[in-house]
């Protein structure tokens, strides 16, 4: 199973820690500077998105699509709760 999770091609495997270092970076950089911090959760969300639809895992049937859809909605509301963390850690 963990075969069919891993990216096909480098170029994949580099779009996903891409997507993956900027929804860690977004709080920061959105405490500091608002619209390129927004724009940076953005781009990771969809990305992580993107990266989830090329996987051969999520290809084969609707029920593993579902799937990877509750899965970008479970990453989407941990990303927010690390948000909110990271603006009441930086408001101290």
């Amino acid at each position: 199973m963990w075969k069919n999770l891993a990216p096909t091609t480098p170029t994949l495997k580099w779009f996903g820690l891409v997507s993956i270092l900027l929804i860690i970076v977004e709080p920061w950089v959105a405490a500091l500077w608002p619209a390129v911090g927004i724009g940076a959760a953005g781009s990771g969300l969809i990305g992580l998105g993107t990266y989830g639809e090329f996987l051969p895992y999520f290809r084969h049937s609707f029920g593993r699509r579902v799937l990877l859809a509750l899965a970008i909605v479970i990453v989407t509301v941990i990303t927010m709760i690390y948000s909110i963390a990271v603006f009441m850690l930086l408001k101290r």
